[in-house]
């Protein structure tokens, strides 16, 4: 996830020029939203299958 919004990130340089933006602009607005909530859950994952006892 952290490679989503590096603004180095190849990935991140492609599409900005596809998408004739910033790379500095791709990473952290569009795909900062993605990192954060993705995040999010799979913290609330891993914690809700410890609280299960399924690792």
């Amino acid at each position: 996830m952290g490679i989503s919004v590096s603004p180095s990130a190849a990935n991140v340089i492609a599409i900005s020029g596809l998408a004739e933006r910033s790379p500095v602009y791709i990473g952290p607005v569009w795909n900062g939203p993605y990192a954060v909530i993705t995040s999010v859950v799979l913290i609330g994952v891993l914690f809700g299958m410890q609280w299960l006892g399924w690792v």
